[in-house]
């Protein structure tokens, strides 16, 4: 008898549904600040620092710009404070001290200071 009543509930979509684990949140990035410096010395290289389109950028590296990877590597740099935009964004560019991490013209102790400071 119970039998028919759990099947009765599952098929009018009343069965309990399993629980979620609840989303961690981090205090981190979930990438090296190497792995997200990657990001910023590719803008860097193939569009001089200035501002450039996602899809152009991931072009240039040979990988799709909608892997989770990919996503993951881009919410790292901004959260490191190496880029502006997300994921999402039309556009990446770096911030200034973006700039002053990847940047050739740079004194090596300026770009090795601020690196520091950003990881």
């Amino acid at each position: 008898m119970a039998a028919r009543k759990a099947t009765r509930e599952a098929v009018a979509g009343n069965a309990p549904k399993p629980q979620r684990k609840p989303r961690k949140e981090r205090k981190f990035p979930a990438r090296t600040f190497q792995e997200a410096l990657g990001i910023a010395e590719a803008i860097q290289k193939y569009a001089a620092g200035q501002k450039v389109r996602r899809l152009t950028l991931f072009e240039k590296l040979d990988q799709s710009p909608d892997t989770a990877e990919s996503r993951r590597l881009i919410t790292a740099s901004g959260q490191y404070g190496l880029t502006k935009g997300s994921y999402a964004s039309e556009y990446l560019e770096l911030t200034p001290e973006g700039k002053d991490a990847t940047g050739d013209d740079i004194a090596p102790a300026k770009r090795l200071d601020t690196r520091f400071n950003l990881a």
